[in-house]
């Protein structure tokens, strides 16, 4: 069944990366979720339009503004100068809208093709927990369940993908506790810390995110090929990405996507971390939302590659935990119960 609803650049010079397509169309779901085109189609333009951010595409669904409105009538909304020429310029030639809407065309043809979903901000399936984050993205490709964040908790969890023990076991420990609470484990779908976490849901028969850096017919990295096709027909996993179909992964889309990581979450857990990185996007994100989601790391053990632990402990607050590597489950549900 298919239900038609209506209701940035890259900070960092672009790297490309290896990326794969192995198309599967899921058999698990007979619903799949799709805007009208032209709605589709103006959020594409918007999108790269300056000044047109999150809080703008909020703002169109509080007053119920239909996004191919603003193109028509810019007036509504209260624009910087800028942004309305932006818009004029883009109303002024008739091709830009034709061109999307092919765009749009294609991808929801290519999302019935593959049995996947398109999400757009205030349709009845967007997640809460995104809109009412910073990084409420006007456009979401989702290939699985988009029911599966109904629940009201999910816990991201994130780490080096040259993850070593102790702290290899204690995400799993970690990952477990929380899917026998019945808590969704959101992550990136990297190697490393982000596979244990999402097997450790697998494992166990609970739901899993996985935010994917490219579209979501495509999987990434390469070495996870076996388990992106075992996720696909696994109910408890979806797919998710604000990158359209066939989009490949560029470096600086691995580092974006852990904001959506956060935004997907009510709390976060660094297993183990350098000074910089994906893991320490996805803790100062954190630290930026309003109000501050709760953050639980693992005690640094004084060697290289633990450097991100130090420094989420040096700066933990009364909501944030450090567990020590060999907490137990106990230990975390304590934790967990105060971040639900």
């Amino acid at each position: 069944m298919i239900r038609t609803m209506s209701k940035h650049h890259d900070s960092l010079t672009p790297k490309k990366t290896a990326s794969n397509s192995d198309l599967i169309p899921s058999t698990l779901s007979s619903q799949i979720y799709l805007p009208e085109r032209d709605k589709l189609a103006a959020l594409y333009i918007l999108k790269d339009i300056p000044g047109f951010g999150y809080s703008k595409f909020k703002l169109l669904c509080e007053k119920g503004i239909h996004p191919k409105d603003v193109l028509q009538h810019a007036k509504q909304l209260r624009l910087q100068k800028e942004t309305r020429n932006a818009i004029d310029q883009v109303c002024s030639d008739s091709h830009i809208f034709a061109a999307a809407q092919k765009r749009a065309e294609e991808d929801i043809n290519m999302a019935k093709t593959i049995s996947a979903s398109i999400l757009t901000i205030g349709d009845a399936h967007y997640p809460n927990s995104v809109y009412h984050s910073k990084y409420s993205t006007p456009i979401l490709f989702v290939k699985g369940d988009p029911t599966i964040w109904n629940t009201s908790e999910s816990i991201a969890v994130v780490g080096s993908r040259e993850i070593r023990e102790p702290y290899a076991s204690s995400v799993k420990k970690f990952a477990s506790a929380a899917v026998n609470r019945g808590v969704t484990i959101v992550s990136g779908f990297a190697s490393g810390a982000d596979t244990i976490a999402h097997l450790a849901a697998l494992e166990l028969g609970g739901r899993t995110i996985c935010v994917m850096p490219c579209g979501v017919d495509r999987y990434f990295p390469p070495e996870n090929r076996s388990l992106w096709r075992e996720f696909i027909r696994y109910s408890g996993a979806t797919f998710v990405s604000e990158y359209s179909f066939g989009k490949i992964t560029y470096a600086s889309r691995l580092k974006e996507r852990n904001k959506l990581i956060v935004a997907f979450s009510q709390g976060l857990l660094m297993a183990q971390s350098r000074a910089i990185g994906g893991s320490m996007i996805s803790y100062n994100y954190c630290r930026k939302q309003d109000p501050q989601k709760p953050i639980a790391t693992f005690e640094q053990d004084g060697v290289c590659g633990t450097e991100g632990n130090a420094i989420v402990e040096s700066e933990s607050t009364s909501l944030d935990v450090v567990f020590k590597p060999e907490a137990n489950e106990e230990d975390f549900q304590k934790w967990l119960q105060k971040v639900f």
